[in-house]
């Protein structure tokens, strides 16, 4: 994992500020961040109540584990790689939207695994867009966040 980079550094010069478009990547990875604890604590009451193995709460452990070291890398390529991405990252920022609404909405997750496998494939799709900013990146962001919102919302039916 990247080692953390000196604050100063990510600064708008002469100021004390993160660029916009890292503020934004960082509201991006903590509503990501977010979800991923939310999988992991019904993971751990579900392993609790008997209702999941020991396999699937050590595969979920390990997903959690790599959303959030994904979702740290974005925040540290986003400084230099994602400028010239702002306007289509709007769509991104609306699909994590819908995402935290989905989470405040649906409390009972039936498929805790399924759930954190789509997690840690928004989130990398989320890193290919640092890595690789174009509007195609942007969309399969947004899409990837899109298919975790159906998964919750379906698991709610």
């Amino acid at each position: 994992m990247p080692q953390s980079p000196d604050p100063k550094s990510l600064a708008v010069p002469g100021s004390s500020e993160l660029p916009p478009i890292v503020e934004r990547t960082v509201t991006v990875t903590r509503a990501l961040r977010n979800a991923a604890g939310q999988l992991m604590e019904r993971a751990l009451a579900d392993r609790a109540a008997g209702t999941l193995s020991k396999g699937d709460l050590l595969k979920v452990q390990d997903q959690y584990q790599s959303i959030i070291d994904a979702a740290n890398r974005a925040v540290y390529e986003a400084t230099a790689r994602l400028p010239p991405m702002a306007n289509d990252f709007a769509q991104v920022e609306a699909a994590t939207r819908q995402l935290e609404q989905a989470l405040l909405q649906v409390r009972h997750f039936t498929e805790t695994l399924v759930l954190t496998a789509k997690l840690l494939l928004a989130v990398g799709a989320l890193v290919t867009l640092v890595l690789q900013p174009n509007p195609g990146t942007a969309t399969a962001t947004a899409a990837a966040i899109a298919d975790v919102v159906k998964t919750i919302r379906d698991q709610a039916k």
